[in-house]
């Protein structure tokens, strides 16, 4: 009944020509119609749309970045985290005798946010994900602050001493983890609109990153 924008040429179309509607019975076309005013009579579109096609391009072009749309996203994101574990206690992390040096480990605590405007990033693959956004129609590109610049300013802020590796080596987290009271391990997979994951690992073997780091630090 109704049919995405930005179908790209060649691809066909799932409207016919209303020339051919006149094969279709008035009961097929009604329940069509029926369908699509449904969804706009839940949704109070009536109501609640701001503009109506076509004079939309002004609502459509206004900057979505304003402070208060970073304001709402930045209090969608903290309520929607969830916490699966959290063993003994041990967050909120308060500085104590036993845990002043913390040890942040992982590519993702610093990984850049994709912009698909950006040519030095892949020259605007519009399905490219990152970890901050899923690629695809509902990407959202600007600034972010990685975790590695937010745990790292809040650790400081509370008198916690910071070491680090901002990669997937094996080798180096461990030697991190032997030098820290405690691990914070930062690690992330993309997803992106039409392609589909090789699998559900995490990105960069984190995963075995993990486990060796396991052995020596309890870990976040």
């Amino acid at each position: 009944d109704q049919e995405m924008p930005g179908i790209a040429a060649g691809t066909g179309s799932f409207f016919q020509p209303a020339t051919l509607l006149r094969e279709e019975s008035r009961e097929a076309i009604d329940a069509a119609a029926r369908r699509v005013l449904a969804v706009i009579h839940r949704l109070r579109l009536d109501q609640t749309a701001k503009c109506s096609p076509p004079l939309c391009k002004d609502f459509f072009l206004r900057p979505a970045s304003t402070p208060e749309h970073v304001a709402l996203a930045r209090r969608a994101a903290a309520t929607s985290v969830v916490l699966l574990k959290n063993e003994g206690r041990l967050l909120p992390l308060r500085k104590r005798k036993a845990l002043r040096r913390i040890a942040i480990i992982g590519s993702a605590a610093d990984a850049r946010a994709f912009d698909p405007l950006g040519k030095e990033q892949g020259d605007g693959d519009w399905a490219t994900g990152d970890y901050f956004s899923g690629g695809g129609s509902g990407h959202v590109a600007g600034e972010a602050v990685s975790a590695f610049k937010g745990l790292n300013s809040k650790a400081v802020q509370l008198g916690f001493e910071v070491v680090f590796s901002l990669s997937d080596d094996v080798d180096r987290a461990v030697q991190m983890a032997q030098m820290a009271d405690l691990v914070i391990v930062v690690a992330g997979a993309a997803s992106q609109e039409s392609r589909d994951r090789e699998s559900l690992s995490l990105d960069g073997n984190v995963d075995s990153l993990i486990d060796e780091v396991a052995k020596i630090r309890r870990t976040i």
